[in-house]
């Protein structure tokens, strides 16, 4: 009776309640972590051991976006409000779709990684992941405020598929028939990041996707791209984006943006240390993608 009482304790305010509590908060069970197949999203790298914390800082911000981009979204409450419902109904709908995901316009996802969290989008069209990053990270870099006190980074997801050599294969081909046609001669690089995925060799998966893209006309400028590639394995999935302005936009640092001279010297978030293994990481890696590309023999048209 005692054990039983002394685990009652522990809980606080019971099993039941903190049950009821998880209803009101869209993020998915420890079973399905990680970027789910056939999603699009933005993949976050945060302050460590607040990952849900900053998904949904994350969510605000995108919001304020979305509804920038769709008034009308915003404006639905007004109109269902002036059409003559009552307080209590309007309460009550907007509760029943805090609890229904489906209703809602992001999702968030554990991702079972320290200092990682995914937001799912929901809705169909735009903004889509990349458009919805760079019109943050450029709001961030204009007012001088993140709008968020947890997230560091953001990455855009359009596009998923396994994580096998043969199936990021297969999304190459697709993702260079979509960014980069023959007709074109566009100057590109690939950014590769990998979490929890040991399996992948970083060299093999962005030789993968560089061989589908037609070179020449196009041509790696690790340096200068007008377009990059980005490619994050997380567990056993792939994610990839093509995006412009990637350097220019600190590699969507959102506090290096919004504060750069202080960021610079002190970074203030408990996820930058993860953030700064990652770059000396890249930086390494870059040194001998360059090494490869000085190497590298053009392929025949």
């Amino acid at each position: 009776m005692a054990a039983a009482d002394s685990g009652r304790k522990r809980t606080g305010d019971g099993g039941a309640s903190r049950a009821s509590k998880r209803k009101y908060f869209a993020n998915t069970s420890s079973r399905k972590d990680g970027i789910p197949l056939g999603s699009r999203g933005i993949l976050i790298s945060c302050a460590g051991g607040k990952e849900n914390i900053a998904a949904r800082e994350a969510i605000d911000v995108f919001t304020q976006i979305y509804e920038q981009i769709h008034p009308e979204a915003a404006d639905a409450p007004a109109a269902a409000s002036s059409a003559g419902q009552d307080v209590a109904s309007l309460l009550a709908a907007e509760t029943a779709d805090l609890r229904n995901p489906e209703k809602k316009l992001f999702f968030y996802h554990s991702t079972g990684i320290h200092s990682t969290t995914y937001v799912e989008i929901k809705y169909a069209g735009a903004p889509g992941p990349a458009e919805l990053v760079t019109l943050a990270c450029k709001r961030a870099q204009t007012v001088g405020r993140a709008g968020t006190k947890l997230c560091n980074r953001f990455y855009p997801i359009e596009s998923t598929c396994y994580a096998s050599l043969e199936k990021i294969r297969e999304a190459g081909v697709a993702l260079a028939a979509e960014h980069f046609p023959e007709s074109g001669a566009t100057q590109f690089a690939v950014q590769y990041e990998h979490r929890a995925s040991p399996g992948l060799d970083r060299m093999e998966v962005i030789n993968a996707v560089v061989d589908s893209i037609k070179t020449p006309p196009h041509k790696v400028n690790l340096s200068n791209p007008e377009k990059t590639i980005l490619v994050n394995v997380l567990k056993t999935t792939c994610g990839f984006a093509v995006v412009h302005d990637f350097k220019a936009l600190q590699k969507y640092n959102v506090q290096l943006l919004a504060a750069p001279a202080e960021a610079e010297e002190a970074p203030v978030e408990a996820g930058a240390e993860a953030d700064k293994d990652v770059e000396q990481t890249k930086e390494g890696d870059e040194e001998k993608a360059e090494e490869a590309e000085a190497e590298e023999v053009p392929k025949d048209a």
